[in-house]
């Protein structure tokens, strides 16, 4: 009887936990499902990274500029949110 108990718990909780799991899956794929598109001016020269600031964009003068929040409306252009000039 004990056997039985422990193993209509046992099922129970592993039913509960895959319930959770495939939910938690079903609503990131809708998320994930629409991809943001983002257009920088080809003058700001080539993607060097991101870090915690944003991505990082550096041109053939030596200016960095810096995107923490890109649209994701491919009508927009991105603005630079920093800007480091070199000076000469």
């Amino acid at each position: 009887m004990k056997r039985l108990v422990f193993v209509l718990c046992f099922a129970v909780g592993l039913a509960s936990v895959a319930s959770y799991m495939i939910r938690t899956r079903v609503q990131a794929a809708g998320v994930a499902g629409h991809p943001c598109t983002s257009f920088v001016p080809k003058e700001w020269g080539q993607f060097r990274g991101a870090s915690s600031y944003g991505m990082e964009f550096e041109d053939s003068e030596g200016t960095i500029r810096f995107i923490k929040n890109p649209p994701c409306d491919p009508t927009f252009t991105a603005r630079a949110d920093l800007e480091l000039r070199r000076q000469r």
